[in-house]
């Protein structure tokens, strides 16, 4: 007497998504979810797609596939996600690393997004990069370095008597 099971359509392509995202890395640190959303990751990569509707901007969940070097909807997870800004601002069609918020009254999974690279305050660091003597007195050459949301400014300060130069110089940010 042989026994077995018979797997339909259906049950091969939930088999095959859940081994690709094993063996992708995404079966980690998800959110409960049911039958319509499946577990959801806390922390990932969506992209936004469209213009937001109340808030809410349509999205997909992106992986990167380090052997290709390229970015593709998550189709393991098989769902449209909604993303809100965090401080109210205004997202681009772009991609964000996004915090999991919940699941709305319409029953869509939501993640919560930074636009422009974090904003708030600027951390500032003084140092001295180089010292030099003139007339036998030591003088510091001072830099300022900035670190404001997303964006690196460097301030240079140099005195040497009878005057100072100061030059500010920026990169990276929104």
């Amino acid at each position: 007497m042989s026994s077995g099971y018979t797997l339909g359509d259906a049950d091969l392509s939930r088999i095959s998504k859940l081994l690709r995202a094993f063996e992708g890395g995404r079966l980690g640190a998800r959110q409960p979810g049911d039958d319509n959303t499946g577990g959801m990751p806390i922390m990932t990569v969506v992209r936004v797609t469209g213009a937001a509707v109340s808030g809410l901007y349509p999205a997909v969940i992106d992986v990167y596939d380090e052997s290709a070097g390229t970015w593709s909807a998550d189709d393991a997870d098989g769902v449209d996600v909604k993303v809100r800004e965090l401080n109210a601002g205004t997202l681009t069609t772009q991609r964000y690393l996004a915090r999991y918020a919940g699941v709305n009254d319409s029953d869509q999974v939501v993640y919560l997004a930074i636009a422009g690279g974090g904003g708030g305050a600027t951390l500032s660091i003084d140092v001295v990069t180089s010292i030099q003597c003139i007339a036998g007195e030591m003088l510091p050459n001072w830099t300022t370095l900035c670190i404001p949301g997303a964006t690196i400014c460097t301030t240079t300060t140099t005195t040497a008597a009878p005057t100072t130069t100061t030059t500010t110089t920026s990169t990276g940010g929104p």
